[in-house]
């Protein structure tokens, strides 16, 4: 990160790498590809050290839990597996049929307790797990077309997702309801992100812009002018 010198290359999937992470103690790393697999590195050595299978579609996202202890990741046949960073072992959450989505999941977070993961989806919705049980907790549904982002709070209170139906939505953890629907995009949101300290939440959209939100009241505090094309990403 000081010199910007390559290290070195992480070898071994057969199609695009989609996402890569570091697990929260920087000592491993998760990546999912376009070949059907996650895969689980120690970053020290680059050794693949488990070799996260069975989605049989693509692996469009793969995310580490705050602790460490899991990965969960999301393919685009509809299914979401949850994974032991420790043993490799992986199970899928809910069952096929209705508990779980059906189009791609897009994107995934973890609540900061550890105890449940979102995962949003192109079927309009997005879904929260309980990570021992492996069960639905909630069904989040209101949005008119598919999800593009999905983020719990800081304080784990709230989830927020982000739609191609050119809104963001926040909604109460603990029983499902919907809080408010952040509107005036022109176009489909791309990201959607909290500030660290729960209280704004950034989102961008192919509409150009930024904007920046006020989480108490809904409202547009600023929209981010300049760029020329899609905005594919914005971060506190």
């Amino acid at each position: 990160a000081e010199t910007g010198e390559h290290l070195y290359a992480l070898k071994g999937h057969k199609d695009s790498v989609l996402v890569a992470h570091f697990s929260p103690d920087g000592r491993k790393i998760v990546s999912a590809s376009a070949d059907g697999t996650g895969k689980l590195w120690i970053a020290a050595t680059r050794r693949m050290i488990a070799d996260l299978s069975g989605h049989e579609a693509k692996v469009n996202t793969a995310q580490f839990s705050p602790d460490g202890k899991w990965i969960v990741t999301g393919s685009s046949n509809s299914t979401v597996a949850i994974w032991n960073t420790k043993t490799g072992d992986g199970k899928y959450l809910g069952e096929r049929g209705d508990l779980q989505h059906r189009s791609a999941v897009v994107a995934i977070d973890f609540s900061y307790d550890n105890k449940y993961v979102v995962t949003a989806s192109e079927d309009r919705t997005a879904k929260v797990w309980d990570i021992v049980t492996g069960k639905l907790v909630r069904t989040l549904q209101n949005h008119t077309d598919k999800l593009n982002a999905v983020k719990f709070s800081p304080d784990g209170s709230k989830i927020l997702t982000a739609s191609r139906d050119k809104t963001a939505k926040i909604w109460n953890v603990v029983d499902g309801r919907l809080l408010l629907t952040l509107t005036g995009h022109t176009n489909s949101i791309k990201s959607a992100q909290f500030s660290p300290d729960g209280k704004k939440i950034v989102t961008t959209s192919f509409d150009s812009t930024a904007r920046i939100w006020d989480v108490a009241s809904g409202k547009t505090i600023v929209i981010l002018n300049g760029h020329k094309r899609t905005v594919w990403s914005a971060g506190f």
